[in-house]
């Protein structure tokens, strides 16, 4: 950290006012870009010393101080309440004056530490629009799109917090030689309990050889492939990829492998100059990623449009100002 005079050490229960001053200086001076008065004033409502004091309740938390002892910076880390394998990043906010030296870093790295003495394979938090880059630059994917909470309808005014996690333990890399046959398990591990996964072991060994360019990405724990995911250009319409198949082995399935392995797959066709990317997919799990009807757009595939037939673009949003027209996938998937 750039700033050595900074020390960090456990909160202490008389710090929730100066913490609750903190933080509203923080919010203040820092969110007024991406949110309006009437947001601003909503989320401190929420960080009086009282709330503080209840975010901080059985949490692991910890505060960064000046050479002086004033307050720098704050970080706290609870069990995940729906996610027995998983800690919340329950808050984490660093003084305006200290932004960019490396503290919020420091803070973020220590939450990860401790999630992972916790023995924990996750960590999950609510970013605030401002500090999505921040977030994004150190592994976390939006878990839930903007948008795409129960009830809220496309184009509406997009929430406070942005859900994001991570995988505490996953390298995601590109397929490289010697791969194959591990990619071969994972696809039949995760495809089980839908045909044995023969069809999709098949379908990939096929675009390896054949699809060009071909995103081809794995999910490795400790050198062992756990997660695969595949993308390749499509006939129609050009400029397009097609997603999948995409699969987590059954071990290591709910720790947002899955959505962190779509998200590079979609960052990398980004790279290849996509602008759209076509599934047929989960309708309950592809739309948090910011999948929407594509039959609604007016895609069919082979004369239907199922509710299974999705799109979005590279950046996981709705497509605008697209023509609807018949799909067609590499040739590989004719027998799928």
């Amino acid at each position: 950290m750039a700033n050595n005079a900074v020390s960090i050490r456990p909160v202490q229960d008389s710090e929730t006012g100066a913490l609750s001053e903190l933080i509203h200086d923080t919010m203040d001076r820092s969110l007024g870009a991406d949110y309006t008065a009437a947001e601003l004033a909503q989320m401190k409502r929420s960080f009086t010393p009282e709330g503080v004091a209840r975010k901080l309740q059985g949490a692991e938390a910890f505060v960064a101080t000046g050479a002086d002892g004033s307050l720098a910076g704050v970080a706290a880390r609870i069990p995940h309440e729906s996610h027995p394998t998983a800690s919340r990043l329950r808050t984490l906010f660093v003084a305006p004056h200290l932004q960019g030296t490396g503290l919020g870093r420091t803070l973020a790295e220590l939450i990860e530490e401790r999630a992972r003495a916790a023995s924990d394979v996750s960590i999950r938090l609510g970013s605030t629009r401002t500090a999505l880059p921040f977030y994004r630059h150190r592994g976390y994917v939006v878990i839930e799109q903007p948008g795409q909470e129960p009830g809220q309808q496309p184009g509406s005014q997009p929430p406070l917090y942005l859900q994001m996690g991570k995988h505490l333990h996953v390298r995601i890399r590109p397929e490289q030689p010697g791969d194959a046959d591990q990619i071969r398990a994972v696809i039949r591990d995760a495809f089980q309990s839908f045909g044995g996964g023969e069809v999709e072991v098949a379908l990939v060994d096929r675009l390896r050889h054949e699809a060009s360019p071909f995103v081809s990405l794995v999910a490795e724990i400790g050198g062992r492939v756990v997660g695969y995911i595949a993308l390749s250009p499509m006939v129609a319409p050009r400029q397009a990829f097609a997603l999948g198949p995409v699969g987590v082995s059954t071990s290591e399935q709910g720790g947002l492998l899955g959505t962190q392995l779509c998200r590079a797959g979609m960052a990398a066709c980004a790279g290849h100059g996509a602008g759209m990317v076509f599934l047929l997919g989960h309708v309950d799990f592809y739309p948090r990623l910011g999948f929407r009807s594509a039959g609604a757009l007016g895609f069919s595939f082979r004369g239907e449009a199922p509710p299974a037939l999705m799109v979005a673009t590279p950046a996981g949003e709705p497509p605008t100002g697209v023509k609807g027209e018949p799909l067609q996938f590499h040739p590989a998937f004719d027998d799928v």
